[in-house]
């Protein structure tokens, strides 16, 4: 992930915080705390056992990055992740105190914050089409989607619980 992606996300969520009432932000960081809890710890848990269950474990211990790679990376995906918590937070606190169903506040959270990532992951996917089939590309990008996924659906819920009391 490119990490001026990363950046803009962030900053997209900061501009979407400052325009949004200040009455707001405590429950909409509650919701963005529970996305980013469940995405970050998702995203660490999911590629090694991932690579367990598909037998690709040398794999796995092929790809140690340096030590400033490893920060860089750590940090686009703390700035990524962070910013994508907010833009989520914000979104189902208005989605959860709205008048919508409490089913489509959570389909809404699950399939936003994936959608989000495959578009975050565009220029990987385009670089990847030239080299593998669709379905690979699919595998590869299972443990990058599915956390966000995941983290929505639990935020949605959350979110969903906390606005009926």
């Amino acid at each position: 992930m490119d990490f001026f992606v990363s950046v803009g996300v962030a900053l997209a969520a900061a501009v979407l915080l400052a325009i949004s009432p200040r009455e707001h932000w405590a429950r909409a960081l509650r919701i963005a705390g529970v996305f980013a809890v469940v995405a970050i710890v998702l995203s660490l848990v999911l590629p090694p056992l991932t690579a367990a269950v598909l037998g690709a474990r040398d794999e796995l211990r092929a790809y140690v990055p340096s030590a400033t790679g490893a920060v860089a990376s750590v940090l686009g995906f703390l700035v990524r992740r962070g910013g994508v918590a907010v833009i989520i937070g914000l979104m189902l606190r208005l989605l959860a105190e709205g008048s919508l169903p409490r089913f489509a506040v959570v389909a809404i959270g699950a399939v936003v914050p994936a959608a989000l990532e495959v578009v975050l992951q565009a220029d990987t996917i385009r670089t990847l089409r030239t080299v593998f089939p669709p379905v690979v590309i699919a595998n590869l990008l299972a443990p990058e989607v599915a956390p966000p996924f995941f983290a929505g659906l639990a935020a949605a819920l959350f979110a969903a619980k906390d606005a009926r009391g």
